[in-house]
């Protein structure tokens, strides 16, 4: 078995997600280490893995609502400086350390934690396998598409082109201040030179596996070469079996997947408001209780809290997902088949409203704190259509035919296997499909 180093950013919740594939590789017999922020400690707490923390800022303040476009382009300035670019050195010589200490065969990373991605500028003869996850949307340029961060999706429409153009014309100082300010660091942190744009950092690496499916990635001209879809992680856990769930009773459930103490306020409160005292149940995964309570009071008999969201038990035709925006959590409802509202305004949960709103499977609120009659009114667009619920299972079946967890393992084996040129044995429409046996 081999030595593999898992790195990923906690305030981003990469490294939430990431569990599921430290603990299958754990189970194949890998020695695993893990570098990430000191919340994510505790994620990895019950599983045989080392865990080494690495300094993280904490986030900028996201807006209120989408602003101009000059505003959301500086959003994306400050936080890729501030949580992706200034960390590198520290997480470089952390990520060093572990690589000389545990004898390190692959280094799988979180695309925007850079200390582990840029091991990919290094000569392959003087550096561990790097496989990049995408674990947000991919921030990739393409002519066709509207610059990242913005929140656009592509109208599918004759003036894709002109539009994401001028968009790109926009943002274009923006993203070049970001690429030279990572050059820099780069020279700086390893001692390589180069005028290379940051967004294609992940286009270096052994093998990009991004964490989706392509109904729910744009369309694009072309990809690199090393990119392969590879469907989004399992949920963590086994499915609780909650109190209040029955299978005669078949409630109505707005279930609410948020995470971290903003959400409560952002998020989280809204939706408890607008549902109380109805006949929906609403269910609130990832805080608890105490922390909404402390916000709103006493709370009404109809909403419920639970460490994991019972997704399975969920039925798609009678549930509908509040989200914060975060890209895995946002699949794990489309997993099963359930529409969604997003929130949020941090560019990664604007991309995937974004894509949200492109693929039909929900409602967009670009907005970071919706108002309960929002929130409210969203819901109800869902159930009063059927047409998110058929592009929601339409996603699902794609999904289904995935195995996350397991392609990246078999990576990890024709790595060790000494067979790094296949890594990318791909399937149709460059996803890489689960075997026999192991599509979850």
């Amino acid at each position: 078995m081999g030595s593999v180093l898992l790195s990923a950013l906690a305030g981003m919740n990469a490294a939430y997600h990431l569990v599921t594939v430290a603990e299958r590789l754990r189970d194949r017999g890998h020695r695993v280490s893990v570098v990430s922020g000191e919340q994510a400690r505790a994620w990895y707490r019950d599983l045989d893995v080392e865990f080494h923390a690495v300094p993280e800022e904490a986030l900028p303040e996201p807006l209120q609502t989408l602003p101009p476009l000059a505003q959301r382009a500086r959003q994306v300035f400050a936080r890729v400086q501030s949580s992706i670019i200034r960390p590198l050195p520290e997480q470089w010589a952390t990520v060093q350390r572990v690589i000389a200490d545990a004898h390190v065969d692959v280094v799988i990373s979180d695309a925007l934690f850079l200390g582990g991605s840029t091991l990919s500028y290094l000569p392959r003869a003087a550096r561990p396998a790097v496989i990049v996850l995408g674990c947000y949307p991919p921030w990739l340029p393409d002519p066709g598409l509207p610059a990242y961060g913005l929140g656009i999706p592509p109208q599918r429409d004759s003036a894709d082109v002109l539009r994401a153009t001028a968009l790109g014309a926009f943002t274009a100082p923006t993203y070049v201040a970001l690429s030279r300010s990572f050059n820099r660091s780069l020279e700086r942190t390893l001692g390589v030179r180069t005028r290379g744009d940051i967004r294609r950092v992940p286009a270096l690496a052994d093998a990009w596996l991004q964490l989706t499916v392509p109904r729910f990635s744009y369309d694009r001209g072309a990809l690199p070469s090393n990119f392969r879809f590879i469907g989004p992680v399992h949920p963590a856990g086994v499915d609780p079996v909650p109190d209040w769930w029955s299978p005669l009773t078949e409630p109505h459930v707005v279930a609410v997947r948020a995470q971290g103490s903003a959400a409560v306020r952002d998020v989280v409160a809204p939706t408890v408001q607008a549902f109380a005292g109805t006949e929906d149940t609403v269910v609130i995964a990832g805080v608890s209780r105490a922390q909404v309570e402390a916000t709103l009071g006493a709370l009404p008999p109809n909403v419920h809290f639970e460490e994991r969201m019972p997704w399975s038990r969920l039925l798609p035709q009678r549930t509908v997902v509040v989200s914060d925006g975060d890209y895995l959590h946002t699949q794990h409802a489309l997993r099963y088949g359930i529409p969604v509202v997003v929130a949020g305004t941090l560019e990664v949960d604007v991309e995937t409203g974004a894509r949200v709103q492109w693929s039909g499977t929900g409602v967009n609120l670009k907005r970071r704190r919706p108002d309960p009659a929002t929130i409210r009114g969203a819901v109800r667009r869902i159930r009063d259509s059927g047409a998110y619920r058929l592009a929601a299972a339409r996603i699902a079946v794609e999904i289904e035919y995935t195995d996350a967890e397991a392609s990246i393992c078999r990576a990890v084996d024709a790595v060790l296997r000494g067979e790094r040129g296949q890594l990318l044995n791909s399937g149709p429409r460059g996803v890489l499909p689960a075997s026999a046996g192991e599509a979850g």
